[in-house]
């Protein structure tokens, strides 16, 4: 009766919070590439990412390409030649957004490009002296941040090997202390069972990225819509492996207490994740 009860409170807790914010299919995390220029020209000048294929998606609106200037705009579209696009200012398969203009911070100014940013690509800086462009970048994180030398063109991020790391603790962490308490909650005990506990969540956290790695390898989209599309069905499948590992593993209580646990934990620990997703990928694009 105990138990029952608690679980009555659990549910009780979590299902006016899940239904108390409205939910849209473009909810979700959004990855984001943060442009930061180093020695900015004086005066105006755009900044746009070029892509090697052009699309008819306008990412400016009527009235933001009638105030932009010409020239600039046609400085952005000077290598459309060499099969070089302007991604902002031109067109993309899916909806781009950013500034061309960007923002100051400190000797610096900073352009963010969100939605849904390109994984590889140039950077192309148009000003009254002329273009800067660089060579090909290559990000490697949900959020990466790029430095641009506006005189030389060149560019620099941190080492993918670092970042790769961070973001596995960044997520999993957090998933360890939420699925901990659910544990707790629901009687079973850390302290005998830590080992089994810690490689498990391990285990399908790395197997987790495996295959967000792999479906962005083959160009799945993961914004919008596309966001629940993948990651509904891959929590349900993580959540089946879990409860398999939990049935099977010796914790001291019955088989329907242990695959409710694992059950419970991963939904609590989705949920949360939803909306711990931001700050998280945050602190990644401000160190990665």
């Amino acid at each position: 009766m105990r138990f029952k009860r608690m679980i009555c409170l659990l549910v009780m807790m979590v299902f006016p919070i899940a239904f108390a914010f409205p939910v849209f299919a473009d909810m979700g995390p959004k990855p984001q590439v943060t442009v930061r220029v180093e020695n900015p020209p004086e005066g105006l000048y755009y900044l746009d990412l070029l892509v090697p294929y052009q699309d008819d998606y306008p990412n400016l609106t009527e009235e933001e390409r009638a105030a932009a200037d010409p020239e600039l705009l046609k400085g952005l579209a000077s290598l459309e030649d060499e099969g070089w696009y302007p991604a902002l200012s031109g067109g993309t398969h899916i909806p781009l957004s950013g500034s061309l203009t960007g923002e100051p911070d400190g000797g610096e100014m900073v352009h963010a490009f969100g939605y849904a940013p390109p994984d590889s690509f140039r950077i192309i800086l148009a000003s009254e002296e002329g273009t800067v462009v660089s060579d090909v970048v290559e990000t490697h994180v949900f959020r990466s941040t790029v430095r641009f030398d506006a005189q030389t063109g060149e560019t620099s991020q941190r080492s993918w090997w670092l970042a790769y790391p961070f973001q596995y603790f960044t997520t999993l962490i957090p998933t360890l202390i939420i699925e901990g308490i659910v544990f707790l909650l629901f009687g079973f005990s850390l302290k005998r069972h830590w080992v089994f506990f810690l490689i498990l969540n391990m285990s399908t956290q790395l197997l987790m990225y495996y295959i967000i790695w792999c479906a962005d390898k083959v160009g799945a989209p993961v914004v919008g819509f596309f966001y629940f599309f993948y990651m509904i069905p891959l929590e349900i499948f993580i959540t089946i492996i879990e409860a398999v590992a939990y049935a099977r593993c010796p914790l001291g209580k019955s088989g329907k207490r242990r695959v409710l646990c694992a059950a419970a934990a991963n939904a609590a620990s989705c949920f949360a994740g939803f909306f711990l997703a931001e700050p998280l990928f945050y602190w990644t694009n401000i160190l990665f």
